[in-house]
């Protein structure tokens, strides 16, 4: 349920990362067509960097999900071989 969660939280960053250059092709227009270009250019920066922190985000929230989805896969493993173990040492007795 944790990789779970991690995961809802990667897609939603990315959904975020994309709304937030969904309009960018205006953004851009508007700056290079603007009397103050470099004012205007800011926004597009900013927008841009946003994007980009969200998918970092993003990122690191599936390297995440992977890291316990490796760990649940351990346990189980760990688990079902102390299974094995007992029920191995239960019939040899």
């Amino acid at each position: 349920s944790a990789a779970e969660e991690k995961l809802r939280s990667a897609v939603q960053l990315l959904s975020k990362a994309r709304a937030t250059i969904g309009n960018i092709d205006t953004l851009v227009q508007n700056a290079t067509t603007s009397n103050q270009p470099k004012t205007d250019w800011q926004n597009v920066k900013e927008t841009y960097l946003e994007a980009g922190r969200l998918i970092r985000e993003s990122h690191q929230a599936l390297r995440e999900t992977i890291s316990l989805l490796k760990t649940a896969i351990a346990d189980a493993d760990l688990q079902r071989s102390a299974a094995v173990n007992a029920s191995s040492s239960t019939t040899t007795e």
